[in-house]
């Protein structure tokens, strides 16, 4: 099964005017939501290393059910939410190339 590297780290949010913020803590409160719903052994994992800050290989279906986690769980505001859903879509559309 193919996978894709994932790291939260990797995430582009952007201000009104397009210009990258950075929002303190990120990575640690994405992984930390992460690891409280993680429904597999193998998502609970990849959540401890994502608090890290270490890159995980995860497969399509493990990336799907990353992305209903943090549809059902805001952790961010809209602004920060939206842009790490579409993170994790498209490290699936890069799987289905």
């Amino acid at each position: 099964m193919k996978t894709v590297k994932i790291n939260f780290d990797e995430v582009q949010i952007l201000d009104l005017n397009g210009n990258h913020i950075q929002i303190k803590d990120f990575s640690t409160i994405a992984s930390e939501l992460l690891w409280r719903t993680a429904t597999t052994i193998p998502l609970y994992e990849a959540s401890l290393q994502l608090y890290k800050g270490v890159s995980v290989n995860l497969n399509k279906e493990e990336i799907e059910l990353i992305i209903n986690i943090f549809k059902k769980n805001q952790c961010f505001y809209p602004f920060a939410q939206v842009p790490l859903i579409k993170y994790l879509e498209n490290k699936i559309k890069e799987l289905e190339i």
